[in-house]
């Protein structure tokens, strides 16, 4: 079980991965994009892989993120800092607050805008880009996702991808049905600007997409968020000797 700690804070970014050099670029876009007077923390989980690139991972990565969130949150809304979106849904169902993904909420921001293409990393991740579109229903407006042969690890060093990121950035800004280019990994967040400038057309940080639109749900405060599986099942418990599981069955049958 990683706890979290004791502080409270109006929202809670959670890294499903491992790296502390991805969690210091998600929180740099967190810090930058969280409202005046709204406060923010951006944390790790504590155990399972340092990078969401697989299915394997992905799924690892949503157990390591209930672990985390299992033994209480006291947050007004979590955002799932990963763009796979990785253990979103079951989030929501362990949670009685609003719970993001930043894929979701920069899928959402480009669709305002038109048809879209995706820009990511690590070819091998690809499907699980392709998944997040078809689940959230772009897949009409998602024009053509590219990827570059870098890894999660490599784009925390942002000078190194920079270039890279530029060039097929603009071979995407020249088709004239992309209205926008969502940047399809945590880390790349840091280069929105910058690509943006240099492309004349709007690059999306999914961080940035993510905390704004967390940011308006946490403001409303409503009531109820805990998606109602649960309550819709005869009582039953997870069973093992895991502090995790343990917590699991206290809070699902509150």
């Amino acid at each position: 079980m990683h706890k979290l700690s004791d502080k409270n804070e109006d929202l809670l970014v959670i890294n499903p991965n491992t790296s502390p050099a991805v969690t210091a670029l998600i929180d740099e876009q967190v810090q930058l994009a969280v409202p005046s007077g709204t406060t923010a923390r951006t944390c790790r989980v504590g155990w399972g892989t340092p990078s969401i690139e697989t299915h394997i991972d992905a799924a690892v990565a949503a157990v390591a993120l209930l672990d985390t969130l299992a033994a209480g949150v006291g947050a007004r809304g979590v955002l799932v800092g990963a763009f796979g979106d990785p253990g979103l849904l079951a989030a929501r169902e362990l949670l009685d607050i609003p719970v993001l993904g930043i894929g979701e909420s920069a899928l959402a921001e480009a669709a305002e805008r038109g048809d879209f293409a995706i820009l990511t990393i690590q070819p091998a991740s690809v499907p699980l880009v392709r998944e997040l579109v078809r689940n959230n229903n772009y897949e009409d407006a998602c024009v053509t996702i590219e990827a570059l042969p870098v890894s999660v690890l490599e784009a925390a060093s942002p000078a190194a991808i920079r270039g890279r990121l530029l060039s097929v950035g603009r071979e995407l800004g020249r088709d004239p049905r992309v209205k926008s280019i969502v940047l399809g990994g945590a880390p790349l967040g840091v280069h929105a600007e910058y690509l943006s400038d240099q492309v004349g057309v709007e690059f999306i940080d999914p961080v940035t997409a993510g905390v704004k639109r967390l940011a308006g749900l946490a403001a409303a405060g409503s009531a109820r968020h805990r998606a109602d599986s649960y309550d819709q099942l005869k009582r039953k418990e997870f069973e093992g000797n895991l502090e995790f599981l343990k917590h699991l069955n206290q809070t699902l049958w509150r």
